[in-house]
């Protein structure tokens, strides 16, 4: 193997380790107000600034006792008619998951689009995985927020919240080598190169 070629691939190594994943899984099993719980996964792309995929399961809940239950509803990236955007207002960023539009038993109106509201600090706070990441605490515009940044609602109306002290979570995946190891590498590459000259002379 010649010097150029074999610098070539320790180079191409040495990118391949530094480099880091765009995409981060972030899993929400959420306590909502009123019996019910928000339970899945979405998929994080800190390049791109958007969810590129998602899966989470609402089960029915009750929103009073005057409007009765919302629905039990699936937010899935593999479901017709379903979306997902992110916004920022007040300050606050939000990603907001919802169905297309459906028949619901309740009221004059009798079709909703489901949503699940999920307000943050920020966007880049979804860019590293951590084991606990805790939702807006603030009271903010469109969701009308309470104190745990989750709102689930039917055309958000009714609605009705998580329960304080809903985070996401995202392990960070294991790291299969040692931080040091591009330096190591760039060694043996160093030793190959002088082993190399070692036979030429």
């Amino acid at each position: 193997m010649s010097i150029l070629r074999f610098s070539t691939v320790t180079l191409f190594s040495l990118w391949a380790v530094c480099a880091q994943a765009a995409s981060v899984t972030w899993t929400m099993d959420i306590e909502l107000e009123n019996n019910g719980s928000a339970i899945g996964s979405f998929v994080w792309d800190s390049d791109l600034n958007t969810v590129t995929s998602w899966d989470i399961s609402v089960s029915e809940g009750l929103t009073s006792v005057l409007i009765g239950p919302l629905p039990g509803e699936t937010f899935s990236s593999a479901s017709a008619g379903h979306v997902v955007d992110t916004f920022t207002s007040g300050g606050f960023s939000f990603l907001n998951f919802q169905t297309d539009v459906v028949t619901y038993w309740y009221g004059p109106d009798r079709t909703r689009t489901f949503r699940l509201g999920i307000g943050l600090n920020g966007f880049d706070v979804l860019d590293a995985p951590v084991a606990a990441l805790p939702l807006v605490p603030d009271t903010v515009n469109m969701f009308t927020m309470t104190p745990t940044g989750v709102l689930d609602c039917g055309s958000c109306s009714p609605s009705r919240h998580g329960r304080p002290g809903s985070v996401l979570s995202a392990e960070p995946a294991p790291v299969p080598l040692p931080a040091g190891l591009p330096l190591a590498l760039l060694g043996v590459a160093t030793l190959g190169v002088l082993r190399a000259r070692a036979r030429w002379v």
